[in-house]
């Protein structure tokens, strides 16, 4: 938990995650000056450091250049691996498929399907992927 850390440590976890999706320079400045990539991605790090077990992301990839897009992928596929349950509520088909391990598939606000996706495995301990 970062907010038990001394304060420069928890400055240097801060910068270093930053960092690692090229916001680094971006430290100090307030996020409504920040691009709408960059606010998603920054978004996406906050959630890192909640405990939350749940995270409901709706359409996190919309309106995103393929560079920040790639990086969000990256964070929610990390935030997963890390154990939690991460509901991505998107239009695109191919997405859901091609990174959901299980896709329920809404029309006009009923239940139209509701499927495990093979390409993933459950090793009794949650989905694996």
């Amino acid at each position: 938990d970062s907010a038990k850390l001394p304060r420069r440590e928890r400055a240097r976890k801060y910068e270093e995650m930053l960092a690692s999706v090229g916001l680094a320079r971006q430290m100090n400045q307030l996020a409504r000056y920040l691009s709408g990539g960059e606010r998603q991605l920054l978004s996406l790090l906050i959630a890192q450091l909640r405990p939350s077990p749940v995270l409901l992301l709706d359409e996190p990839l919309a309106a995103l250049d393929p560079t920040n897009e790639q990086l969000c992928m990256e964070l929610i596929a990390g935030l997963n691996r890390a154990g939690r349950t991460v509901i991505h509520v998107t239009h695109d088909h191919e997405l859901a498929f091609s990174i959901g391990s299980r896709v329920i598939e809404l029309e006009r606000g009923y239940l139209k399907s509701d499927a495990s996706n093979p390409k993933y495995s459950n090793d009794g301990e949650g989905v694996s992927l």
